[in-house]
């Protein structure tokens, strides 16, 4: 298990962790067998590697967990990308700029936790 903050991202098509989150997983990014190339915003290329986690949101002692296919990035990034396939894409986000705060809410399609 692992804690990762990141940066809700609705202009990421994806969602992609950071080399160091999946190190803490135990996760060998060279191990993983399928490498997907996507276009950062600037418009450079980003060799990834696909892997399913399950990943888990926790706040008030109420838990909600899902599988998710997620992108593993090669090359070092600030914070990991929570972006719509994976994250955004189960959720019904609000956004309150005034109160700088976003609600997420559960959707009818997020799947269920292995096992």
């Amino acid at each position: 298990m692992a804690l990762a903050d990141g940066l809700l991202d609705t202009g990421s098509d994806r969602t992609i962790l950071t080399p160091k989150i999946a190190s803490s997983l135990g996760l060998d990014i060279d191990a993983l067998p399928d490498q997907v190339v996507i276009q950062s915003a600037s418009g450079h290329d980003v060799h990834c590697k696909l892997v399913t986690l399950v990943l888990e949101l926790r706040r008030d002692r109420r838990a909600v967990a899902w599988a998710a296919e997620v992108l593993v990035t090669k090359t070092p990034i600030q914070l990991t990308l929570w972006g719509i396939k994976g994250f955004l894409e189960f959720f019904r986000a609000e956004f309150d700029g005034p109160t700088r705060t976003v609600t997420l809410t559960p959707g009818n399609n997020l799947p269920a936790p292995p096992g």
